[in-house]
């Protein structure tokens, strides 16, 4: 079966379009998530912008080209997490979360504050865009 791609402004079809962010919660389950424990699992693409991830926990999590927009992340643990092309833009990354092994290149938004707080939890960031 053949892909369906979506097509450029010039009407031609483009693989490297990025796909839709998948809504897996609703805007009133985003502000119940506090302690979410994820493992071993994928989430790539999915929308967590404004959500209230304080405490979370994701461990072996891809999450390749998330929003995470607006969220809150207050002592959330990303250990060993594919968080490559993610979007930050306006997420208050405060003291306490960490990164831990955790890949974020291409990962766009994130204050200064916030990359030195990745570097320094053991994120990686090279080619990560400024705020």
């Amino acid at each position: 079966m053949a892909a369906i791609l979506p097509k450029t402004s010039d009407g031609s079809q483009s693989a490297r379009s990025q796909p839709a962010r998948e809504r897996v919660f609703t805007s009133v389950e985003k502000r119940t998530l506090q302690g979410l424990c994820l493992a071993r699992t994928r989430f790539d693409h999915v929308d967590w912008s404004g959500a209230e991830l304080g405490r979370a926990v994701f461990d072996q999590v891809s999450l390749v080209g998330c929003d995470f927009r607006g969220a809150r992340l207050t002592d959330v643990t990303f250990r060993c997490c594919d968080l490559r092309d993610a979007i930050f833009d306006r997420a208050t990354v405060l003291l306490g979360t960490r990164f831990d092994g955790s890949s974020l290149l291409g990962a766009r938004g994130l204050s200064r504050c916030a990359r030195a707080l990745v570097r320094r939890t053991g994120g990686l960031l090279l080619a990560c865009e400024l705020a």
